[in-house]
């Protein structure tokens, strides 16, 4: 699925591209991709995008549940740090090519790792629950041969060894190093010498081994001057009784480097029996490494791997859901859809996080369809969707000279041509921008065409006349971001069931609208709304009452297994003393 995406018409139609950068999907991506422990992993997870090939997904998903129980064993670490090598493969085997040294490490590197990832994994197999895991182990080709070869002609530490072919040059070159070594020495210490040197260091120039002499005294030493410094105050030498000995080195030098590049050529072109098995195991070992990372970032975030959907027989839920983004700061949320709904309607004050969730639900489905885990709890399960539209925010578009207003019914117009049964559809403060009433007429007709097509839609909306819609429409279920009356501040929790009212008016007179102000505002409304808002604050009070008497029940039902534990306990102890009689 690496580097997969899925087309569609239209702009933001994408599962990648601009809905993904809107909904912060890269920014978590360039996250998790920094966790892999090769260059190449993470460009592999860089390049990642989310797909709809729900095997695939799966597979993913499968591959990060399995590093996360080898992660949270004492297992040693099974992947390690290796440098790129796929681009020298197409050198392997190639007629007059050669790998440098420093190439030919690269390779011996990647094959140790290959070695540690494939080992490790087949023995944690044997007491750890990690069938695919294995499987890609198991199922990498031994590289075994080529190690040999290559560690033949190089150590651990990538250093050429001392190679019969290489030894008796190496020999000489150590020889006349020592020769004329000996030589420079002599000059630097003789006395007589002293008041004409610059240095009693010797000079590395082209190579050669020279002195720095006095220009004024340059005819104390007997040689060839190579170079003048820029002030013209010093010459360098090349004292006659070793020029012999520097043509000689250069000449071993030269020999040297000669059957080094034979060497290198000869090990070239046998690593080229293994080229195909070399491909092979790099796929699998980028594969193991970014799924790896995976796992890393879901240990980090305290998240998991969702469970796969079939909305043919549950309908989608997410349990404990924070945007990662977030972090600490992030408040669990619940989102539990119900069989037969598909449109979820969210209501409720500025600063509530109604967006927040929005954004957070679609996120959550490309880092599903992505094969990376969620921050949420045990229980999540999403479906895989074809396409994500996204009209979220209030940016105009100046290029095209549109309002706020035209720029969203220019979004929702694209939607309307490409949305189907398996698209999720995210709509940010639908209806706004406008007369409220013709808005809220056409959010009304566009969530009616999204629920023909079978779309999955979630709307947020300040629009009263939509939460009446998402109770009196079949397909829809209203939800609210929770308000604490007694504070006039949000508490970032979503409330599935109750629609949300604006709290407009209390909020301005906690942020200081005059009283008299406040008061014929309330006038205003007081006919319109007192039976909605009444019919809001008894089911916020039944929902909360609802969970109250769940939390008793769930402690009932855990005091009487406590209880049942116990009783059995006193059995087994019973049963223990009649078998000591």
């Amino acid at each position: 699925m690496e580097g997969k995406r899925i087309q569609h018409e239209g702009a933001q139609a994408n599962l990648s591209g601009e809905v993904a950068q809107e909904l912060d999907f890269y920014r978590i991506r360039s996250t998790i991709a920094s966790l892999a422990a090769s260059d190449e992993g993470k460009e592999l997870l860089l390049a990642r995008e989310p797909g709809s090939d729900e095997a695939q997904i799966e597979q993913l998903k499968a591959l990060g549940r399995e590093w996360s129980t080898y992660l949270h064993s004492v297992r040693p670490q099974a992947i390690l740090s290796f440098p790129p090598v796929r681009g020298l493969f197409p050198l392997l085997g190639k007629e007059g090519a050669q790998l440098e040294q420093d190439q030919i490490f690269a390779l011996g590197i990647f094959c140790s790792s290959q070695e540690k990832a494939r080992s490790s994994l087949t023995a944690a197999a044997e007491s750890l629950p990690l069938q695919e895991l294995a499987r890609l182990a198991a199922g990498m080709p031994s590289l075994a041969d080529a190690q040999r070869d290559i560690f033949s002609v190089i150590d651990s530490s990538g250093e050429v060894r001392d190679l019969p072919q290489l030894r008796a040059i190496r020999s000489k070159i150590a020889a006349l190093h020592k020769e004329i070594e000996s030589t420079i020495r002599r000059y630097t210490s003789d006395p007589q010498l002293s008041a004409a040197l610059q240095s009693t260091v010797p000079a590395y120039k082209a190579e050669r081994e020279l002195l720095a002499v006095r220009s004024d005294r340059r005819g104390a030493i007997h040689g060839i001057i190579h170079e003048v410094s820029a002030s013209g105050q010093t010459v360098y030498i090349e004292p006659d009784e070793i020029v012999r000995a520097n043509n000689e080195l250069i000449q071993l030098e030269f020999e040297f480097q000669s059957e080094l590049r034979k060497i290198f050529r000869e090990l070239t072109a046998r690593l080229g029996g293994h080229r195909e098995s070399f491909s092979e195991a790099h796929q699998t070992m980028l594969l193991l490494d970014a799924s790896c990372a995976a796992a890393q970032w879901q240990s980090q975030v305290r998240g998991i791997f969702a469970e796969r959907c079939d909305l043919a027989q549950e309908p989608p839920a997410i349990r404990g859901a924070r945007h990662p983004l977030l972090g600490d700061k992030a408040v669990p949320v619940d989102i539990c859809f119900m069989d037969g709904k598909k449109v979820l309607v969210i209501t409720g004050p500025n600063t509530g996080g109604k967006t927040v969730t929005l954004k957070t639900i679609a996120l959550f489905a490309l880092l599903n369809q992505a094969g990376f885990p969620v921050p949420a709890e045990e229980g999540t399960r999403l479906p895989v969707f074809s396409s994500v539209f996204a009209d979220i925010g209030d940016e105009q578009s100046i290029d095209e000279s549109l309002s706020t207003f035209s720029a969203h019914m220019k979004r929702i117009a694209q939607m309307a041509e490409h949305a189907d049964s398996r698209s999720l559809i995210l709509l940010d403060e639908l209806g706004s921008g406008t007369d409220p009433q013709e808005g809220g007429a056409i959010a009304m007709a566009v969530l009616d065409m999204l629920i023909a097509r079978g779309s999955f839609v979630i709307v947020t909306t300040h629009h009263g006349i939509l939460k009446n819609y998402g109770y009196t429409n079949r397909s829809c279920v209203n939800a609210s971001v929770e308000f604490d009356t007694g504070t006039l501040r949000p508490t970032y929790r979503l409330l599935m069931g109750v629609p949300g009212e604006s709290h407009a008016i209390d909020i301005a007179r906690r942020s200081g609208l005059p009283d008299n102000v406040v008061a014929k505002a309330r006038s205003y409304i007081a006919s319109e709304q007192a039976d909605v808002s009444s019919l809001i604050k008894g089911l916020t009070a039944k929902h909360m009452e609802l969970d109250a008497l769940m939390q008793q029940e769930t402690s009932r039902a855990a005091e009487l297994e406590a209880k049942e534990l116990r009783l059995h306990e006193r059995e087994i102890r019973a049963k223990e003393k009649e078998i000591e009689l």
